[in-house]
């Protein structure tokens, strides 16, 4: 019965090992994720060059796309876009979320 007992707490210190291994490599891994996750921050002067940065890459052919994308018209993209307006927060997130963007407001 002692070899038996002896076998067991030789099995369950092996197996806590491993799942301590484990969670320290997940505990990596949610690190690294949350590096990569981390945003790049644009001033909002610098929107409108991020739309017209985000249209190109999604390969949209002109505003008019991206504002039916949107979900606004044209002409209110177009201001976005050219910064002669003033937006609107929740213009702006029909925009963002058109273009597959996300904005956050964070405290200074």
């Amino acid at each position: 019965m002692d070899t038996k007992a002896s076998i067991k707490d030789i099995r369950t210190a092996k197996v806590s090992g491993d799942i301590h291994k484990i969670a320290n490599e997940l505990s990596e891994l949610a690190s690294l994720i949350d590096q990569s996750e981390q945003k790049e921050m644009i001033p909002l002067d610098g929107l409108a060059q991020t739309l017209k940065d985000r249209r190109k890459e999604l390969g949209l052919a002109n505003q008019e796309e991206a504002a039916a994308l949107s979900s606004v018209s044209i002409v209110t993209y177009r201001k976005a876009e050219d910064i002669s307006g003033n937006p609107t927060l929740k213009t702006l997130k029909a925009i963002t979320e058109g273009l597959n963007l996300k904005i956050w407001i964070e405290k200074c």
